[in-house]
């Protein structure tokens, strides 16, 4: 009887045994495992990042288009410069051709003065004749 009751403890002491070492086997196997403090830790920490980097994508766009509308009003500027020097320049072609114009006009008056006065010379010779 002795031998049963020590063979029912040795039994029953094994069998707590076990149930402590594979308690303490699955504590250790959980411990890897992910938490919801650790998966709440990282949905907290994606959304930091993602607020982090929309502020900065609006910072870079900010910047984007005010460098934008920099190159744009210089842009135009040099357009505005070159139109003005272009017209500039054909006001100067036109001055030109109109000094020119002038002076084939004041020519052409003495020319034509000339011969007017070779006409009516001619015609007071024909007239006397």
């Amino acid at each position: 009887m002795e031998t049963i009751l020590v063979t029912v403890s040795v039994l029953s002491t094994l069998a707590i045994v076990a149930i402590v070492l594979s308690v303490v086997v699955i504590l250790q196997k959980l411990k890897g495992k992910v938490g919801v403090e650790v998966i709440n830790d990282i949905i907290r920490d994606n959304d930091d990042n993602n607020t982090h980097l929309e502020m900065e994508i609006s910072e870079v766009n900010e910047r984007l288009h005010r460098k934008i509308e920099e190159i744009e009003t210089i842009f135009y500027r040099e357009i505005d410069d070159a139109k003005r020097e272009n017209n500039n320049y054909i006001d100067n072609i036109d001055r030109k051709i109109d000094s020119r114009c002038d002076k084939l006009y004041d020519q052409i008056e003495k020319e034509v003065g000339v011969i007017h006065r070779e006409v009516d010379k001619t015609q007071k010779v024909l007239l006397k004749d």
